[in-house]
C-alpha cells in the first residue's frame, strides 16, 4: 500500500508455538490478558514436570510438525490501531462508530494513495476530531468541508447528496475530504500545494502560481507537525 511508504508502520506479531495435535491451528495472544493465560498454562507444565523447560525446545518445521502458524490479519491489526488512535479523541462515537471511522480512513487513504496518519493530521487542524465542528466560513464536520465542495465531490464519486448535513457523518465526510485532497495533489503536481490549496481554496492558490508568488506554507506547517505526531501515535 502506497500509505505505507510515508511513514505508517507495521509491528510483526509473535507467534507462540504449544504443544497440540496435529492440524491444530494455533493463534498468537493479542493482549495482555491472553499473554498470562499462556504464561501461566506454562507455569503449570513444569510445576508438574520440572525438566519440562530444562532443554531448548528443538525446532520442528511447521508442515513437518501438523502445527498451522495464524498470524493476524494486516488490515485488522491497522483498524485496531486507528480505533485505539481515535478513542481517546473526543469524536463522540460509541465503539460501532470507531470501528466504522477508522476503517473508513484505512481505506480511503489506501484507495487515494495517502498515509493514513496524514488523514489524521488533517482531521486534527481541520477540528481536532469533532464531528460537529463548523468552522466560521461554512465548513463543516471532520474534514472541514463547505457544502458546495463536497456536492461537487460527491456528484463525482457517484455518492448520493443529501444537502450540508450529510457532513456531520464522519465516514461521508471523510470519504469526500481524501478524495479531494487526493484531486488536489493530481491538479498541483505536489502534496504541499495541494494542502495550501485544500486550506485556501484552488483558485486563490492557482492565481499564487501564475503571478509567481510564494504559496502560503502556514497551513501546510501546522499539518505536517501533526502529521509527525500522528505517525508515531499509529
Amino acid at each position: 500500500m502506497k500509505s505505507s511508504s510515508l511513514g505508517f508502520v507495521y509491528f510483526a506479531l509473535a507467534v507462540l508455538v504449544t504443544s497440540t495435535s496435529a492440524g491444530e491451528r494455533v493463534h498468537a495472544p493479542d493482549s495482555l490478558l491472553e499473554r498470562g493465560a499462556v504464561a501461566a498454562t506454562v507455569a503449570t507444565a513444569v510445576e508438574k514436570d520440572p525438566t519440562a523447560g530444562a532443554a531448548p525446545m528443538p525446532e520442528i518445521a511447521p508442515e513437518r510438525s501438523g502445527v498451522t502458524l495464524v498470524e493476524a490479519d494486516p488490515r485488522e491489526r491497522d483498524v485496531a490501531r486507528l480505533i485505539a488512535f481515535l478513542a481517546v479523541r473526543p469524536t463522540g462515537l460509541d465503539a460501532a462508530g470507531l470501528r466504522s471511522l477508522a476503517e473508513c480512513i484505512l481505506d480511503e487513504s489506501q484507495r487515494h494513495g495517502l498515509d493514513p496518519a496524514l488523514v489524521l493530521a488533517l482531521i486534527h487542524v481541520e477540528s481536532r476530531f469533532k464531528p460537529r465542528a463548523v468552522s466560521h466560513a461554512g465548513a463543516i464536520g471532520l474534514m472541514q468541508l463547505l457544502p458546495g465542495t463536497a456536492e461537487e465531490q460527491a456528484g463525482k464519486l457517484g455518492l448520493e447528496w443529501e444537502g450540508p448535513d450529510s457532513l456531520y457523518d464522519p465516514v461521508l465526510n471523510v470519504r469526500l475530504g481524501t478524495a479531494y485532497v487526493k484531486r488536489l495533489q493530481n491538479r498541483f503536481g505536489n502534496l504541499e500545494h495541494a494542502l495550501a490549496a485544500y486550506n485556501a481554496g484552488p483558485t486563490r492558490i492557482s492565481r499564487h502560481l501564475r503571478s509567481g508568488g510564494e504559496i502560503p506554507r502556514g497551513y501546510r506547517t501546522l499539518v505536517f507537525a501533526a502529521y509527525e505526531t500522528t505517525r508515531l501515535e499509529t
